[in-house]
């Protein structure tokens, strides 16, 4: 696991180059609007909301790419 500011700016840093810049965009903007900690899935520290959209898309293309 990894604080989420330093996620953050790996994630930032590789936009464009190791990351499509404007999914970094869009990622960026949930972070700052959706984030809530209290739905942090701390036992797995996943920076993704439980019971939200976003956690089902993430697990449909952790599926795919499987």
């Amino acid at each position: 696991a990894m604080p989420l500011e330093k996620s953050r700016c790996i994630i930032n840093d590789g936009a464009g180059e190791q990351w499509d810049a404007e999914v970094v965009q869009c990622f960026n903007v949930w972070l700052e609007t959706k984030f809530d900690a209290s739905k942090l899935r701390v036992e797995e520290n996943s920076l993704i909301p439980v019971n939200e959209p976003m956690e089902r898309l993430v697990q449909a293309v952790m599926t795919l790419i499987h």
